[in-house]
C-alpha cells in the first residue's frame, strides 16, 4: 500500500467537498463531477491530482477498451471463453503487480507466473509470520489489557522471531 501524504489526503476531501456542493446545488452526478474537475484545474490542483489518480484513471481507461473490445470482438474461433469475458469480473483482465509493474492476467506467461508465484509466497511467508505473532499475543494477553501493559520490546522482538516462518 502506498502512503498517502497530506497534500493527496486534503486534495481528496477537497474533492468530496466540491461533488458534494454541486450536488447541493442540484446537479446531477455527471455535471457535479464536471464541476470538480474543472475546480482542480482552475485552482492549480491538476499535478497533484495526476499523482494521486493518474494510476487509476489508467487502469480504468485500459479496463474499459478491454470491455470494448470484447463486447465487439468478431466472430470465429477463439482461444478463450468469451461468454465469461462478457461480464466486468472477467479474470483474464484483471491487473496483478508483478516484479514492479501492473500487468493483466491474460498476459502472463509461464516465467511470469513464476516470478508472481515467488513474490506471492514472500508475502504469503511475511503474513503467516505476522498471524502467529498476533496468535501469542492474544493468546497471553488477559482482559481489556493493553501490548505495552504487558510487555517489554525484548519480549515483544522475542516472539516475533519465534513467529518467523521458515522457507
Amino acid at each position: 500500500m502506498v502512503a498517502t501524504t497530506e497534500a493527496e489526503t486534503t486534495l481528496r476531501r477537497l474533492i468530496v467537498e466540491w461533488v458534494d456542493e454541486q450536488l447541493g446545488m442540484g446537479d446531477d452526478h455527471g455535471d457535479a463531477f464536471q464541476g470538480a474537475a474543472e475546480r482542480i484545474k482552475r485552482e492549480g490542483h491538476s499535478e497533484a491530482f495526476v499523482e494521486e489518480f493518474a494510476t487509476t484513471v489508467v487502469r480504468e481507461v485500459y479496463q474499459a477498451r478491454s470491455r470494448q473490445q470484447r463486447h465487439s470482438a468478431l466472430s470465429g474461433k477463439r482461444r478463450v471463453d468469451v461468454e465469461a469475458l462478457q461480464g466486468d469480473d472477467s479474470l483474464m483482465d484483471t491487473i496483478w503487480y508483478v516484479d514492479g509493474r501492473a500487468v493483466r492476467l491474460g498476459d502472463f506467461n509461464k516465467a511470469l507466473c513464476q516470478t508472481a508465484k515467488g513474490e506471492f509466497a514472500t508475502k504469503a511467508r511475511g503474513l503467516i509470520q505476522d498471524v502467529n505473532f498476533l496468535d501469542q499475543l492474544q493468546n497471553k494477553l488477559k482482559g481489556g489489557k493493553t501490548i505495552s501493559a504487558v510487555f517489554t520490546d525484548d519480549q515483544l522482538r522475542s516472539m516475533w522471531e519465534s513467529s518467523r516462518v521458515m522457507d
